[in-house]
């Protein structure tokens, strides 16, 4: 029995001490987003729980495994492998390390080197680079867009991870052509034919002041090289995934009055229906704004009651959109007058406080006074509803007096009061005086 265990004892030691684990690399210096594998080689050992320090500066693209095992002169041999496609996320000299319940892995060194900037020349398939700021003020749209150039056949496009915005509202505006595939459209650079294709468009809203980090997304392309063949196709190209960094400014003090958050600059343009009415009829004015000014959070026009016009306002369209990397958006607004009375009306001028964020500053949109010509009688209905309301404004007036008046009331009753108690006392003391009188009377007699 001890044989036995022994000669186990012996086995169990002798795997231990063949155990290996063996890491290596298709490529040590590789670029920024530019894919390479790595594989790790377990001979004779197990695999499982197993872990590999310095993979966080890194993107598992994929990950592969396979076994497979051998016997010369009855001596078997167990390898287990597993592959990781990686892509670098920043440049530096970076140690991988596989870790196992009793193994360790040799020191893999990857010095993964700067990406260099991909333009036409140098590339048949490339992102175009965003058109973004370093500074936002706080309310301020953002233009964001993931667009790929390519001037050869693309065979596969897909994403590999989608842009984050994790500190941002987003609202997505990204179009799709008749069949719901990406938009398209041919372009011409440096005279080459090209296909621009439309990835993702979206609008951003910052949701707090201060600095912010909008990670783009990755996608792998594949460039169509003809073939039908599993084994002759091209490998993927792997674009995108870099961090911009920008600065979200609060608004400065001294918001004008009736401010409603109009952030960026705006124009206008106005329509009236009529230059003169007749009693009873409305005088229209069309207003089309447009510009990159958030025109979304603009809700009232005209904030108070006219005296000689009642106001309503209609909202007819409203469309945003992002125009050569720029924000845009146009808003048109309906306003009805209808006239209080008849003779020549003033419609003061129309003020729209916004941020400049150009000049850096408050500044007013002024759409010019107008003066209108109102026809025709007022009908006894609307008089005798003037009237009426005159009324119900005396009326108020007489409440107030009547207020005033029962007040005097109250001190006048006090007065009385007092009054009655002084003639109270003098009577007492004439009938004491009386009794008296009565008393000596007497005694006289």
């Amino acid at each position: 029995m001890k044989r036995y265990i022994l000669i186990l004892a012996y086995l169990f030691a002798s795997k231990l001490g063949y155990g290996e684990m063996i890491i290596d690399s298709s490529m040590t210096s590789p670029k920024v987003n530019e894919p390479f594998t790595i594989t790790v080689d377990f001979i004779n050992s197990e695999k499982e729980d197993y872990k590999i320090d310095g993979l966080d500066k890194f993107q598992i693209l994929s990950k592969g495994s396979q076994s497979s095992y051998n016997a010369i002169n009855g001596k078997v041999t167990t390898k287990k492998s597993d592959t990781y496609l990686l892509m670098p996320l920043e440049s530096g000299n970076f140690t991988l390390i596989a870790i196992g319940k009793n193994e360790k892995s040799n020191s893999l060194v990857i010095d993964v080197k700067k990406s260099s900037e991909q333009n036409i020349n140098n590339a048949n398939i490339f992102l175009q680079e965003n058109k973004l700021k370093k500074e936002y003020y706080f309310g301020e749209k953002i233009p964001f867009e993931e667009t790929l150039i390519s001037t050869v056949s693309i065979g596969g496009l897909q994403w590999i991870k989608s842009p984050n915005f994790d500190e941002f509202s987003v609202k997505d505006i990204t179009g799709t052509n008749n069949q719901g595939n990406y938009e398209q459209e041919l372009i011409r650079i440096d005279g080459k034919k090209a296909l621009k294709i439309n990835l993702f468009k979206g609008i951003l809203d910052a949701n707090s002041s201060g600095e912010k980090i909008i990670s783009t997304g990755q996608i792998a392309v594949t460039e169509d090289n003809g073939m039908n063949s599993f084994f002759n196709q091209n490998p993927p190209k792997y674009l995108g995934g870099d961090k911009i960094k920008i600065n979200i400014l609060p608004l400065p003090e001294g918001a004008p009055k009736n401010f409603q958050n109009i952030v960026g600059n705006i124009n206008d343009e106005t329509t009236w229906s009529n230059d003169t009415i007749e009693y009873g009829s409305a005088i229209t004015l069309t207003l089309k704004l447009y510009g990159n000014g958030n025109l979304s959070s603009l809700q009232r026009i005209i904030p108070n009651e006219n005296k000689n016009f009642t106001t309503y306002e209609t909202i007819k369209d409203y469309t945003a959109n992002i125009i050569d990397g720029n924000f845009n958006n146009t808003k048109t607004i309906e306003i009805a007058f209808i006239p209080k009375k008849i003779g020549k009306l003033e419609i003061p001028d129309i003020i729209i406080p916004y941020f400049n964020t150009v000049d850096k500053k408050y500044e007013n949109l002024v759409i010019p006074s107008k003066v209108i010509e109102v026809t025709g009688e007022i009908p006894k209905e609307d008089k005798i509803a003037v009237l009426n309301n005159n009324q119900l404004k005396d009326e108020k007036k007489i409440n107030i007096e009547i207020d005033q008046i029962s007040i005097k009331k109250e001190n006048t009753r006090n007065i009385y009061k007092l009054s009655t108690f002084i003639l109270g006392i003098l009577n007492i003391l004439q009938l004491i005086l009386l009794i008296i009188f009565i008393k000596k009377n007497k005694n006289k007699r």
